[in-house]
């Protein structure tokens, strides 16, 4: 056995044969290794005492809140501009077979299925003008005392008419009334003498905080539940109320869209409110039983007029029923005169109406509808008118519509005098009462006033309810007409 130094260290050769077995030590262990993230600092070394601080943790930053809603400067329960509502059902809308279904439609009628922006579908009608049967009979007396200054308004009018313009017959200034006293096409029936008052020149019931949202009726020909439940909503704030009416309860009640079959259908039944039945066009789809085959198609599919085997739309009909809040008592016919419809909408009432309309509402100019002719006539449609303004010397009407925020200037547009008084066929106010709701008390906080009765009646002086008008024109006095006028 002998002893070599093999490479600095020491080895044990065994001679064994022609082998030889080196036996070496073994190397000592690496050093350990550690893996630190790029942020992680390095350990400290042995023996380092650690001493942990906490750290104060960093300030929670916020997403600034909000504004605050606009509300009305006397209503503060009243909000200008609400927030609008959504269709619920659109997301489920097959672009690619809706655009087939134009295809398929458009060599056999205008009216159908329409394309706004950006896959936004909605749709106009074809049948939408049979008045109303239920309507009441317009009268002029109110608008008389209107002019003369002698109706309580839930919004005073205080602004002066534009000098120079024609407004209602009877006026100073204005066209001369007819001889007879009596009703003329396109013209307001006659003022009486004396009157002395005028229309404002501008109206905009926004800015009273008495329409309600935006809604958004989608690819469903729903636009007469739209329109009457928008027109219910001002209704109902005018009486100082915020609940926001259900379109698809208003349309589960006759599904067809014509006003006739709207307001008629709908007389006198409570209706629900919107966030218990909100609107997804896909149940109104099935809600529609007008025949046409036209809403749709959606992803899942839904059957056109099934709704009304369908046991759990129709639970939904009767659940919705038993919610109902508010109801119309009645509509008032208006004769189609941009004079009247102004001297009704300067009260604070929108006015419920239908009309042919041209292409060129499919694509506005920022809040303005853009005139069109018979020859570019593309469907009938209702909505509600809520103002007016001149400019330029004429008048236009502020149209609240059904189609979304994108549509117009968020939801809204104005339309000339011209094409009101060529194309528009109905024009109604709604008047509405709160069920079982206690008489409210002849107050200025929750009074009732002249615009929420008919246009046969005024708040009677001593019950503050709406009662006729008397036949000398003067106010009611606990149900009996005094000898002294107003």
């Amino acid at each position: 056995m002998n002893w070599h130094r093999v490479g600095g260290t020491v080895g044990l050769v065994l001679l064994l044969g022609a082998c030889e077995v080196e036996v070496q030590r073994p190397p000592p262990p690496p050093p350990p290794r550690y893996y630190y993230y790029a942020t992680r600092p390095p350990p400290p070394p042995p023996g380092t005492v650690i001493v942990v601080r906490e750290e104060p943790p960093p300030p929670l930053v916020r997403a600034p809140a909000p504004p605050p809603p606009e509300v009305s400067g006397r209503f503060p329960t009243r909000i200008v501009h609400p927030p609008p509502l959504a269709d619920q059902g659109a997301q489920f809308l097959d672009l690619q077979g809706v655009q087939a279904l134009v295809l398929r439609l458009r060599p056999n009628r205008k009216c159908g299925p329409r394309e706004l922006s950006g896959g936004h579908w909605i749709h106009l009608d074809c049948n939408v003008h049979a008045p109303i049967k239920s309507a009441k009979t317009f009268t002029p007396d109110k608008i008389n005392m209107l002019l003369q200054g002698l109706l309580n308004l839930d919004t005073p009018i205080t602004l002066p008419s534009i000098p120079g313009l024609p407004s209602i017959p009877g006026v100073p200034g204005a066209p001369a009334a007819p001889a007879t006293g009596g009703t003329t096409a396109g013209k307001v029936p006659a003022a009486k003498p004396g009157i002395s008052g005028a229309l404002p020149d501008a109206v905009d019931h926004r800015r009273d905080g008495t329409e309600g949202p935006v809604k958004d009726q989608g690819q469903v020909g729903a636009c007469t539940a739209f329109s009457l439940s928008t027109a219910m909503d001002n209704a109902i704030r005018r009486q100082n109320g915020t609940m926001t009416t259900s379109t698809l309860h208003i349309w589960s009640h006759y599904g067809n869209p014509i006003v006739q079959n709207a307001g008629d259908s709908n007389l006198k039944k409570p209706i629900a409110p919107w966030e218990s039945w909100p609107y997804d066009e896909r149940v109104a789809c099935e809600l529609d039983r007008s025949g046409d085959h036209d809403c749709g198609p959606y992803t899942p599919p839904v059957t056109q007029g099934s709704g009304v085997q369908d046991a759990t739309i129709q639970a939904k009909v009767k659940d919705s029923d038993g919610r109902g809040q508010w109801s119309v008592t009645e509509y008032d016919r208006i004769p189609n005169d941009p004079d009247t419809l102004a001297a009704i909408l300067a009260t604070g009432a929108d006015v419920w109406t239908s009309m042919d309309i041209g292409t060129t509402w499919l694509t506005t100019v920022g809040e303005n509808i853009v005139d069109w002719t018979a020859l570019n006539t593309d469907g009938g449609h209702a909505f509600v008118l809520a103002g007016y303004r001149h400019v330029g010397g004429q008048r236009q009407f502020l149209v609240h519509n059904s189609w979304g925020t994108t549509w117009g200037e968020k939801g809204y547009a104005y339309v000339s005098e011209a094409m009101i008084r060529g194309f528009l066929k109905t024009s109604y106010k709604v008047v509405v009462a709160g069920k079982g709701a206690p008489a409210p008390a002849p107050t200025p906080a929750n009074a009732l006033t002249d615009d929420d009765c008919g246009e046969d009646q005024l708040v009677d002086s001593v019950t503050g309810q709406c009662a006729k008008i008397c036949a000398n024109d003067s106010r009611p006095a606990n149900g009996k007409c005094l000898a002294a006028k107003h």
